[in-house]
């Protein structure tokens, strides 16, 4: 007889952002850690799409008593908020209530990446062939 498990996968989206916010974020992350393990960390995209990305996507909204096995250990949110615009201010308090945490928000701005995007965009000549821009802030 064999057991078979129901094990959801995380969308792509979510990994693809968590290692960006990681690395673009480390040093800040190290900080706050170091201050709190038990720390959720949301982001401005995590925040907006809280509910579909961690609730739906861990099967907590069909199966309630996973909530405290996922969620148990952490004793407070912290939002980085990248723009600080009302929408994710409200998105995250709204994460950190359903979450029953509090909520702590620290706006990191865009860091190097904005620059980055903008000389990338602005580069002349061969469309082809561009000059290397770095992304990687505090390696």
């Amino acid at each position: 007889m064999s057991a078979t498990a129901n094990i959801k996968v995380l969308p792509n989206e979510l990994i693809v952002h968590f290692r960006l916010t990681a690395v673009a974020l480390r040093d800040i992350i190290d900080e706050i850690h170091e201050e709190e393990p038990g720390t959720f960390y949301l982001t401005d995209y995590l925040a907006k799409h809280f509910d579909r990305l961690i609730f739906k996507t861990l099967g907590i909204d069909d199966h309630p008593e996973l909530f405290g096995m996922y969620f148990d250990n952490y004793r407070r949110v912290v939002h980085l908020t990248q723009e600080n615009a009302r929408e994710y201010r409200e998105a995250a308090a709204a994460a950190a209530d359903r979450l029953g945490l509090p909520l702590r928000t620290i706006f990191t701005g865009w860091g190097q990446l904005e620059t980055s995007v903008l000389k990338a965009s602005q580069s002349k000549g061969n469309r082809d062939v561009r000059p290397p821009v770095p992304v990687a802030i505090n390696q």
